[in-house]
């Protein structure tokens, strides 16, 4: 439902501001963005991407935290690695996984944080 407080009364636009912001929109980091957000608007990957917030962990850990099975952690892993989330660590016989990069790590931080705060208010 459309309310009138949500349009515009006024039909002057300021040409040069959306110009400006056009032109730093990126459709390429757009797709990209969206190819992530899409990703993590899974339970079962977010709770993976928590995890691995706190310490590196292998697949089999990681399934137990998930509650999936090993085969089905691998898959998930693998698609988060793909999209350059989370990377992995061989040790013998063990594959370990940890975020990509500090900005995974804030990324989730931060989310989390956000949420803790709408809880508060």
């Amino acid at each position: 439902m459309i309310v009138e407080s949500d349009i515009c009364l006024s039909s002057k636009l300021d040409n040069k501001k959306i110009k400006k912001i056009v032109e730093k929109l990126n459709k390429k980091n757009a797709f990209s963005l969206a190819e992530i957000f899409q990703l993590l608007s899974d339970v079962t990957r977010l709770k993976i991407l928590q995890a691995l917030t706190f310490e590196e962990l292998c697949v089999c850990e990681v399934a137990v935290i998930a509650g999936i099975s090993q085969s089905a952690a691998s898959h998930q892993l693998r698609r988060l690695r793909d999209a350059g989330l989370v990377k992995k660590r061989r040790d013998g016989q063990k594959i370990y996984y940890n975020l990509f990069d500090k900005h995974i790590f804030d990324f989730i931080k931060i989310a989390s944080e956000h949420i803790d705060h709408l809880k508060r208010h």
